[in-house]
């Protein structure tokens, strides 16, 4: 027990705890600010590119962004976390089958940001709930 525990809050962790954010960020980035409406600050990405193939590339950037979602999961988010991040992108891919309606719900919505975000927020609690558990010496 004492080895999981070290191994869940140890240096390990705390790496791929980070890792897990740094990779989420940069998926939302390229999912969904990767590029800028020139003479506006509206940014997009690549879901909202893709999704243009309306059906396989809602399923796509779905599938894409489960990435992380399944890094809450491995990090032991709660189920109301996974909910919803998977809300987000549930929203995101069935109002992205939309003709026209779709793509500019992508734009704004920005499901992988709201993810990351999510994600972040999560790693940030295990870190100060770490920190502020009792150290046993040993």
């Amino acid at each position: 027990m004492e080895a999981a525990k070290r191994t869940l809050f140890g240096r390990r962790a705390a790496r791929s705890r980070d890792a897990a954010v740094e990779d989420a960020r940069k998926l939302a980035t390229l999912l969904d600010d990767a590029f800028r409406i020139p003479g506006t600050n509206i940014r997009f990405g690549w879901d909202a590119i893709v999704g243009l193939l309306y059906g396989p590339g809602d399923v796509a950037t779905f599938i894409v962004g489960l990435s992380p979602v399944i890094a809450a999961w491995r990090l032991g988010a709660s189920r109301w976390l996974l909910f919803r991040m998977l809300m987000n992108l549930g929203l995101d891919s069935i109002i992205g089958i939309i003709p026209g309606i779709g793509t500019l719900f992508d734009i704004f919505y920005k499901a992988n940001r709201r993810n990351a975000r999510l994600l972040d927020r999560h790693v940030a609690a295990a870190k100060r709930a770490a920190a502020e558990a009792p150290q046993t010496g040993g």
